[in-house]
């Protein structure tokens, strides 16, 4: 039995009433908790968790998602900020120096990137044409614009 069970079922007993409510059913709930004892006690301990640690687990999880989702952002921003700045329109900008050094690890993974492509089309036997001479021009060019933009 290889399936995942995330099945959500719930057994709350009151003390109002002898009898427990059970949800979904008393039939689902008793598949589940069946397939779950047919599992391997190995199998089964990976599975089992009190709130607790659900909770803490999801916590991570999403912890991990924010992270990625804000770094993510944060590129996103400095590349518009980046092609903001190579058209001249700097003036809308107010960067501190956590926002020059990511600009400029931003501009040095761009760079990276061109030569990686520079060489990998003369590796390739291409005759470099003016569009790969435009792309080194271009990385130059990028380069002197980060050391401007830091001169600021």
């Amino acid at each position: 039995m290889n399936e995942q069970y995330s099945t959500l079922c719930a057994i709350i007993y009151s003390p109002d009433d002898s009898n427990p409510d059970v949800w979904p059913s008393n039939a689902g709930v008793q598949s589940v908790v069946s397939q779950f004892q047919a599992l391997p006690v190995m199998d089964q301990q990976e599975r089992m968790m009190d709130q607790e640690t659900f909770l803490r687990r999801r916590i991570a999880k999403t912890s991990e998602q924010l992270k990625k989702e804000s770094k993510e952002s944060r590129e996103r921003e400095m590349t518009e900020v980046m092609f903001h700045c190579l058209q001249g329109d700097m003036g809308m900008f107010v960067l501190n120096l956590l926002d020059l050094n990511d600009l400029g690890y931003l501009i040095d993974q761009n760079l990276k990137d061109v030569n990686r492509r520079i060489e990998v089309l003369g590796d390739s036997g291409m005759e470099i044409g003016e569009s790969s001479n435009a792309a080194a021009t271009l990385s130059e060019g990028i380069g002197y614009f980060l050391f401007l933009l830091l001169m600021l």
